[in-house]
């Protein structure tokens, strides 16, 4: 430490400065002149003040001593000098040196001044620090107990806050004591802490707490029991500063709080603050309030929870809870209240009046609920559980039970009771001994024997039981109802009583009958079960009443009754009763057979017996006599009866006379049978049976009769043959189940099947006789039933088949060819009948359009629709020349063509054929490879097929035409084709409709020839047929999916060919023909053609004759000779054809040029070929132009 040497006098540095030392380098002389400002900084600094006695020395040394308070004083002076000794003496001084002192001396008197100088010091700054010190601590303390004080009085308050709240009242608080810039408050929620609270002077806290670095702040005072403290987080290297390089002040403390059981349930940081000790023993006192609140509100919240919970257990409690002290009742739940049936306003009126809580106690059990009472005040032993009646507000009496037990309130003891309701209960309790009394007077004198049962097990029986039984009581009890049944099946008697049981729970009791076995002895009885809960469970009272005799006559009864009401009711025969003249009553057969409508209408039509129904009313006096005489009772006597129409039948009487009390007839009862009918069927039988009995003898089939063994009971001489038997006599010797040849053909075994299973059978079977002769039989083989419906026999029906099987097989073969062949001739036929009349129509039509074109000019309105009919008969001359076709196979002649140019070519037709009530669509699709067809004969099968769908659609309906391109579909359906291949490439139109359908059986028969579903007058059944053959000879099939109510398609798959098509005309063009000349005589039986044809030739210049027969014809030609230059003349004609005329002609004129024409194809004319002379022949319709191409080279070449 430095030492500081200050002189009062200068003379005095001359005297030590040479006498320190080198070693003294620590000392240091301040000039004596300094100021006293100056000398303030050296206040706790070792000084050493040098002076003499003089004045001026003393007075710098108390100067001095104003700016440095202690400094050692060194005075030197001469030993006599007085002053000098005083101040030594008063201690004013530290040392006295003389001014003759050695260089020793003085450095002696400077260190002891220096070791006083700095003694000094040091005494002088623990002094002024310790009573700073204490200032300080004194102020703090101060501030610690304001802050004491401000706590006590805001503690209170804090419990009563919520945790949030709470939280943010502890951060104001710090707030407020140390003014902590900074700070947040973190609650912990499920298993993160949340932010509840901050003060945020430097920046905006996380909504909730990152604990994931381990080592971070927030873990460091989660792990921690008490406050942290870090005056610079900065310098603490084991902390992470992740989230504190933010703040401008490093010091941070963190609190955290814990529960009752030591678990974190909030973390409070404060940032900010001056690191001082003060800050941390405030900071710790807060945190110790703070926690002790979070617990204090933790345990008030359990309290309020559990003071809840105990609140609504006791206020729903269904006992009256109460707590009474001194006689006043302290607290008393709803339910008392409820019982007692007082409001708390009326207990608190009561107790004004000063009631005593014993005032509700009956006057009979007060005195006792007091002595309970006082004996349990004193600690005495008095019952914890009794009973007693308390006074309802209305006056009425209230039995309760009550427990109580003792406590102490205020250092006195109080009555805590339970209270319980048992009004109800003791009534019914006094009421059941009564009635008990009451049920054991009725039970013991009771007529019916009565059981008082428990899970299946008597425990009491009446008197009458055992009266009934002839068995004491102590024989019924303990035993089981079941050991008395007549029936012994448990399972049987456990069903039947648990269905008694159920019918109890459901209607209150059952009634039911009962047999009961008493040593044998049956009892009837009439049971009545009832049921009744006790302690145990469910009891069973049965009553029993016996009815053993009544259910002995009312059995006898029944069954009298109905066999009487049986015969009565049921009979097939008449029934009646009656008495004098009238009928008493009559069933509904003797009613229906004596021709009446219904047995009162009989009942009210008879007045008299013996006029209105006997025919002859003595034979009633006669019927009458004979019941007397035959002891009451006639039997079978034929009689004959008149019905209300006058008819007459004959019945069989039988009767019986009904005997009174008295002895006397009371009425006749019997029965009448119409036997006409019977009568007559025993004459038709005996007839029938000798009839039956020649018819089966004479038989030409095998009849066997035969018995379940095999036993032959019946034959007739027809099964001789086939058995090889040589007698009847030694065909009932022969076993049917074991004969070889039946066996052998297993005709036995269909024996045994038929005796088993009583089942009719028919077979046709291969049968080698006895002798190997090879047969086909067919036999039936009928069982027989007895009358228990038992098999007990057969009727066996056997005939030799074998002729008529070969014949039939050889039948079904030619009559397959003949249909075949009448099928192929009849189309050929058809078809031919068909071209030649509709040619003839169309040969008109054709001509009269042609006629009617060469009178019109180009542009004419007119001539589109004649030029559409020539187009349309022109189609349907080539229609006509293809049924010739199908009917002979000639070879088509086929293009190549766009199929949907084909369709587009007729859907005028089309649509004209469907109607206005079908819709039509079509669907062309596009790019489609061309097909190579005959047009006529594809727009033919189009036709067809639409026609059919229009007629399955007669109330219309929508019918849809459809082309596209398949690789052979090889389609599910029907089908025409059977050989497919797969690389095959197909055109296909599709023709579908959403009419009626076509059921599967219809399907199998749609392509063949005559085939139909319509009458005949509508249909001739070759559409389908002709379609088929068409799209054939095409090399095509068709494929039909049909479905009932939902339509039909038809699908025609022509083989696709390649090649350009060509197009297809629309319009006649042969409208234009040459002219020529010459005479010609035209031969025609068909009025109408022979008109518009002898036009035609005229207009085309031709000098034509007519003649309307052949006969006709020769008669002009043998008149006019020479002058006919052609002869054109239909082949087909009444009386004389046209080839008969022509020959004759060419036997005049054998140069004559003949002009055949007809509606046949030329081919077809099988006489055409047996004409001698030239010819030429021409199909109708005939083109007008083909006509007079034909009639011009004709003529040229007849002029060559």
């Amino acid at each position: 430490m430095k030492n500081f040497i200050f002189f009062g006098s200068e003379r005095f540095s001359d005297l030590f400065t040479p006498s320190l030392p080198d070693a003294f380098d620590d000392f240091q002389f301040i000039d004596p002149g300094s100021e006293s400002h100056e000398l303030a900084e050296y206040e706790f600094e070792p000084v050493i003040f040098i002076s003499d006695t003089s004045m001026a020395s003393i007075e710098k040394l108390k100067k001095f001593k104003k700016s440095c308070p202690w400094p050692a004083v060194l005075i030197v002076c001469d030993g006599n000098d007085f002053h000098g000794l005083n101040l030594f003496i008063r201690e004013k001084v530290n040392y006295l040196l003389t001014t003759q002192a050695t260089g020793e001396e003085i450095v002696s008197a400077l260190k002891f001044c220096s070791h006083c100088a700095q003694t000094v010091v040091w005494e002088q700054y623990y002094r002024e620090k310790l009573e700073k010190t204490v200032i300080r601590r004194t102020l703090e303390l101060s501030d610690l107990t304001k802050i004491l004080d401000f706590l006590t009085e805001k503690f209170t308050s804090l419990s009563d806050l919520d945790y949030i709240a709470l939280s943010g009242q502890i951060l104001e608080i710090y707030n407020e004591t140390l003014k902590i810039p900074g700070g947040s408050f973190y609650l912990k929620e499920g298993d993160s802490f949340v932010l509840t609270a901050e003060i945020n002077e430097y920046r905006t806290h996380r909504s909730s707490l990152d604990l994931s670095i381990e080592s971070s702040f927030s873990n460091t005072v989660l792990k921690s029991f008490n406050p942290v403290f870090v005056e610079d987080i900065n310098d603490e290297e084991s902390l992470s500063l992740s989230g504190y390089d933010k703040y401008t002040s490093p010091s941070c403390m963190g609190f955290p709080i814990r529960n009752q059981a030591g678990e974190v349930t909030g973390l409070c940081f404060l940032h900010g603050f001056e690191a001082t000790e003060h800050v941390f023993e405030t900071s710790r006192l807060i945190w110790s309030f703070a926690s002790e609140a979070f617990r204090i509100k933790e345990l008030r919240n359990k309290i309020a929870t559990e003071e809840a919970k105990f609140r609504a257990l006791v206020d729903s409690s269904p006992s009256g809870i109460f707590l009474h002290q001194d006689g006043k009742l302290l607290y008393a739940n709803e339910r008392l209240l409820e019982i007692l049936g007082y409001s708390r306003d009326d207990l608190e009126d009561f107790y004004k009046q000063g009631a005593s809580v014993f005032d509700f106690v009956h006057v009979q059990d007060r005195e006792i609920a007091k002595n309970y009472a006082i004996k349990r005040a004193m600690g005495e032993e008095s019952p914890g559980y009794y009973e007693l009646r308390l006074i309802h507000k209305d006056s009425s009496i209230i039995w309760c039970t009550v427990s109580v037990t003792a406590l102490k309130i205020d250092n006195k003891v109080a009555i805590l009771g339970n209270m319980v309701d048992v009004t109800s209960q003791k009534i019914n309790e006094l009421k059941t001994i009564e009635n008990e009394r009451k049920y054991r007077v009725l039970f013991e004198t009771a007529g019916d024997a009565i059981f008082l049962v428990k899970k299946g097990e008597i425990l009491d029986v009446n008197t009458a039981a055992c009266r009934l039984f002839d068995l004491s009581r102590d024989e019924f009890i303990g035993r089981s109802y079941m050991d008395f049944s007549r029936e012994k099946d448990h399972s049987v008697l456990l069903a039947r009583v648990k269905n008694y049981q159920t019918e109890v729970f459901e209607k209150g009791h059952s009634s039911f009958e009962w047999e009961f076995d008493s040593s044998g002895r049956i009892i009837f009885s009439e049971v009545t079960l009832s049921s009744f809960k006790d302690e145990g469970g469910t009891s069973y009272l049965a009553v029993l009443r016996d009815v053993t005799e009544r259910k002995k006559r009312e059995q006898e009864l029944f069954i009298s009754e109905q066999r009487y009401r049986s015969i009565f009711e049921n009979a097939s025969i008449g029934v009646f009763k009656s008495r004098g003249k009238t009928f008493l009553d009559v069933n509904s057969a003797l009613a229906r057979i004596s021709g009446y409508s219904s047995r009162n209408h009989m009942l009210e039509s008879v007045k008299d017996i013996s006029t209105d129904f006997y025919c002859d009313g003595s034979k009633r006096e006669q019927i009458l006599n004979a019941i007397n005489e035959n002891k009451g009772s006639i039997y079978d006597f034929n009689m004959d009866f008149k019905k209300p129409d006058g008819s007459i039948f004959t019945a069989s009487v039988s009767a019986n006379a009904v005997i009174n009390e008295e002895g006397r007839i009371d009425y006749i009862e019997g029965f009448i049978e119409d036997v006409t009918e019977k009568l007559a069927y025993e004459k038709m039988l005996r007839e029938n049976e000798k009839k039956f009995r020649e018819l089966i003898e004479n038989a030409p089939v095998g009849i066997l009769s035969v018995s379940t063994d095999g036993s032959v009971l019946s034959a007739n001489t027809a099964i001789l043959d086939i058995l090889g038997s040589p007698s009847i006599e030694a065909t009932m010797k022969i076993n049917l189940l074991t004969f070889p040849p039946l066996v052998n053909a297993g005709i036995s075994e269909d024996f045994v099947t038929c005796f088993k299973n009583g089942e009719k059978i028919l077979r046709q079977v291969p049968y080698k006789s006895k002798w190997g002769k090879e047969l086909i039989l067919r036999y039936r083989i009928s069982p027989l039933f007895d009358e228990s419906g038992r098999v007990n026999g057969a009727q066996v029906i056997v005939e030799d088949n074998t002729l008529y099987v070969k014949s039939e097989e050889e039948r079904k073969k030619l009559e397959a060819q003949l249909n075949q062949s009448q099928k192929l001739e009849a189309v050929g036929r058809l078809a031919g009948g068909i071209a030649h009349d509709f040619n003839n129509i169309l040969t008109s039509i054709t001509a009269n359009a042609s006629l009617g074109c060469m009178d019109l000019k180009e542009n004419d309105p007119l001539r589109e629709n004649l030029e559409e009919i020539l187009e349309t008969s022109d189609r349907a001359s080539r229609l006509t020349r293809q049924l010739l076709a199908f009917s002979r196979k000639q070879i088509i002649e086929t293009r190549i063509v766009d199929i949907n140019d084909v369709i587009q070519n007729i859907l005028n037709l089309i649509s004209r054929l469907i109607g206005e009530d079908v819709e039509l669509k079509t669907v062309m699709g596009k790019n489609l490879a061309p097909v190579q067809v005959d047009t006529t004969q594809i727009e033919q099968v189009i036709v067809n097929l639409v026609v059919n769908s229009r007629q399955a659609m007669p109330r219309g309906g929508m019918l849809i035409i459809e082309t596209s391109s398949y690789r052979d579909p090889k389609p599910p359906m029907l089908t025409t084709r059977t050989d497919f291949n797969d690389d095959e490439d197909f055109i296909c139109i599709s023709v579908s409709d959403t009419g009626s359908g076509i059921d599967s059986e219809t399907m199998q028969h749609i392509f063949e020839p005559f085939f139909s579903t319509k009458s005949k007058e509508n249909s001739s059944g070759l559409g389908l047929a002709t379609t088929w053959g068409i799209v054939k000879q095409h090399g095509g099939y068709i494929t039909v999916n049909s479905q009932m109510e939902a339509g039909t398609v038809f699908r025609v798959f022509l083989p696709a060919a390649h090649g350009q098509p060509t197009a297809i005309s629309g319009k006649n063009s042969s409208l234009k023909p040459e002219k020529g000349s010459g005479c010609i005589l035209l031969v025609e039986d068909d009025k109408s053609v022979i008109s518009v044809v002898s036009k035609l030739l005229k207009r085309l210049g031709y000098t034509v004759h007519t003649a309307s027969s052949g006969i006709d014809a020769l008669l002009k030609y043998k008149n006019t000779l020479n002058m006919f230059d052609l002869v054109l003349t239909d082949i087909i004609m009444p009386e004389m054809s046209g080839i008969e005329m022509a020959t004759q002609i060419i036997e005049i004129q054998p140069d004559m040029e003949i002009l055949f024409s007809s509606g046949y194809s030329e081919d077809y004319i099988e006489s055409i070929e047996d004409f001698k002379g030239s010819y030429h022949f021409i199909s109708k319709p005939y083109n007008i132009k083909d006509l007079a191409e034909l009639i011009q080279r004709i003529l040229t070449g007849r002029r060559k």
